[in-house]
């Protein structure tokens, strides 16, 4: 599912488009009568944003291979086996008959959905395969008459997740007679959105119509292409970098595969998890993380037990997950935040050394700070116009301790980056300013067959001209360690580098050869520089001289040094 910086291309080696539909409480009606207005519009998206975690489900007869054809074994996607291994659609026929998954139980799986605290999921129901996981009457291909399993496995999930209330969401084509099977036979429809490009801007247009002639208060992702849909939507294993003021949701799989691979047992931990889904809420975005299930219909035991594992600590903080919205402050060093009107979030991920949490720019609205789980008061003092925070000791949760700040009247947080003198701080290629030859570029790479990554850059840098920088505010002087996250051909020369502090304080620095891919980057660290007074200040980093392009660089990283 991978975003280029123009539109939307697909991450499968066919020339595909698919549609992910997301249902709400289903039954077996018709298509919903209902007409639509602006303040309609507006509601049908309350449930998505508030739901702000979900399941992504591939599962087909690829789940029966595992990753493995003819005595070899495939890393990666697999749910794309069929073309990383050139199995021919003779070959691939015989091992769909072979697809029975007996120990499937839809209740179980929608059980294991909601102790993991998801509220909707989202299931492959045709994928590049051209199999269909549900009775189909436009084609044979399919679970029911293709296999001996002779059930329909969405029918059972939706009547499963309409007991439980939670959102089912289906996968399929974008061919309208097989749409229209799912529109018309699986109950009210939540959300529709494409895998993939290459729809023109009336094609796109044509299905999004389609869907809402069926149902009309289907939301439609923008990965519909061209600027349609109300649901953003990011590449595959993508995470926003800035606040999205827009219903939003990002991606990833709990290993490296999004369909089962026996042998990937490279599972996401729950810590891990915890901090994807927090770190994407304080943007505005949901979460969606996929399982693969086996072949014989259960899902990975491990992943059973880790998603449940995090379910324990969403269930005990669940009021600074679901109906928040985005975090009011630029980056924290420190963690994320969440908010709701007079209550501000505050997930602490990164436990500061010295038992102080900074938090900016709120001094003058704070009534009371305490622990949400146990509701302990916290003291703390005022520091200029930011608050410290005095931190309990031990810490309480050393996955994210979430703490609750009850505030007053309008929060007018500095826009400005605030410097943490106690925990390290990233500033990034995305919210860099450059000037000069200098821009920024997004690549996308595998490291997996089919699973596609992106990065942030800086290039198209190569004189003194050319330069990236950025703002952030001190609240004391000091010195700091400065690291470097980039990528530098070998065959480039080298070239030295400069960073700068409000151009006085200098560090210079020289480029190293990184390796010949662009994605192979490197950390460097590069010395130490002084930040000389409390204030704002502005860093910046150039290359010294003029030459070949300087580095392509992802993040500069300072450290307290002691």
């Amino acid at each position: 599912m991978k975003l280029s910086q123009n539109n939307l291309t697909s991450r499968y080696t066919v020339l595909m488009c698919a549609v992910i539909l997301c249902l709400g409480a289903c039954n077996n009606a018709g298509p919903v009568k209902t007409t639509e207005s602006e303040s309609q519009s507006s509601d049908r998206t309350k449930w998505f944003v508030d739901a702000k975690y979900g399941m992504f489900i591939h599962w087909g007869p690829y789940a029966v291979a595992g990753g493995e054809w003819e005595g070899k074994h495939y890393y990666g996607s697999g749910e794309l086996i069929k073309g990383q291994a050139h199995i021919s659609q003779e070959e691939y026929e015989e091992l769909s008959r072979r697809f029975n998954p007996v120990k499937f139980d839809a209740e179980q799986w929608v059980d294991i959905a909601r102790q993991a605290g998801m509220k909707y999921i989202t299931i492959t129901t045709i994928h590049s395969d051209g199999f269909l996981m549900y009775h189909s009457k436009e084609s044979n291909f399919n679970i029911f008459d293709f296999t001996p399993f002779k059930r329909d496995p969405l029918k059972e999930l939706s009547e499963a997740c309409r007991k439980a209330g939670i959102k089912l969401c289906v996968y399929c084509s974008k061919r309208k007679s097989q749409l229209k099977e799912i529109l018309t036979g699986y109950g009210p429809i939540g959300m529709a959105w494409f895998d993939g490009g290459g729809l023109t801007k009336e094609q796109a247009q044509e299905i999004s119509d389609w869907v809402h002639s069926f149902q009309p208060d289907c939301l439609v992702s923008e990965r519909i292409g061209h600027g349609l849909g109300e649901i953003k939507g990011f590449g595959d294993s993508e995470f926003p970098k800035e606040v999205i003021k827009e219903p939003a949701e990002a991606i990833t799989t709990h290993n490296d595969s999004w369909g089962y691979i026996e042998r990937d047992n490279n599972w996401k931990s729950p810590k891990e998890i915890i901090h994807h889904l927090v770190k994407c809420n304080a943007k505005g975005a949901n979460f969606m993380l996929n399982v693969g299930p086996k072949g014989d219909g259960t899902f990975p035991e491990m992943a059973v037990a880790v998603i449940k594992n995090a379910g324990q600590w969403i269930s005990k903080h669940e009021e600074s997950i679901y109906g928040t919205t985005h975090s009011p402050f630029p980056e924290l060093s420190w963690g994320e935040c969440t908010h709701r009107p007079g209550k501000l979030y505050l997930h602490v991920l990164e436990w500061p050394d010295d038992l102080k949490l900074r938090v900016p720019s709120i001094a003058g609205n704070v009534e009371s700070i305490r622990l949400l789980v146990g509701g302990k008061k916290l003291k703390y003092t005022r520091d200029g116009k930011d608050i410290l925070v005095h931190l309990p000791v031990p810490c309480p949760d050393p996955v994210n301790t979430v703490i609750v700040v009850n505030y007053t009247g309008d929060l007018n947080i500095d826009p400005v980056r605030t410097l943490m003198e106690n925990c390290d701080v990233e500033l990034d290629a995305f919210h860099a300013d450059i000037s000069g030859s200098a821009n920024h570029l997004g690549i996308y790479f595998m490291e997996e067959y089919g699973s596609w990554y992106k990065a942030d850059l800086i290039n198209k840098w190569s004189s003194e001209k050319d330069m990236a920088s950025w703002e952030f505010r001190a609240p004391k002087a000091g010195l700091y360690a400065v690291e470097l996250d980039y990528s530098y051909p070998t065959s480039s020369t080298k070239r030295e580098g400069l960073i700068m502090i409000d151009d006085n304080e200098k560090l210079y620095f020289e480029c190293k050869s990184t390796g010949d891919q662009r994605h192979h980057f490197q950390k460097q660290p590069v010395g130490v520089i002084r930040v000389s007074e409390p204030g704002y200040h502005k860093l910046s980093i150039r290359p010294t001289g003029e030459g070949e392009e300087f580095i392509k660089l992802r993040t500069l990283r300072l450290s307290m040094f002691e």
